[in-house]
């Protein structure tokens, strides 16, 4: 699935960046920048498919799909290669009691 994913300015200033540029702010006022998604290529699964998916990958120990924010990769970002993802597994981890703790 290719979809395109790019920044864009919150107060609607004309122009779109790369993901891949190093850039927080709004060239043209300084705002803020939102990540904006192609919703078309994730419209090809239908919402059952997409529980069904994100429920397998829920608790997996697969990379890059173990983590709670790399298993939903193709609404993250999904043209970075598996190889390139930094994860610890990082959500969807057990919460433990701290008996010790006030």
């Amino acid at each position: 699935m290719k979809t395109k994913v790019n920044y864009r300015c919150f107060r609607g200033c004309p122009g779109e960046y790369s993901v891949f540029d190093v850039i927080y702010t709004c060239p043209t006022c300084g705002g803020l920048l939102e990540v904006h998604h192609e919703r078309e290529p994730l419209q090809t699964r239908s919402a059952a498919g997409w529980m069904n998916l994100l429920d397998q990958r829920a608790g997996t120990t697969q990379w890059p799909y173990g983590s709670g924010v790399w298993a939903m990769k193709e609404w993250v970002m999904p043209d970075v290669a598996d190889e390139n993802v930094v994860s610890m597994f990082e959500g969807n981890s057990n919460l433990f009691w701290a008996e010790r703790l006030g």
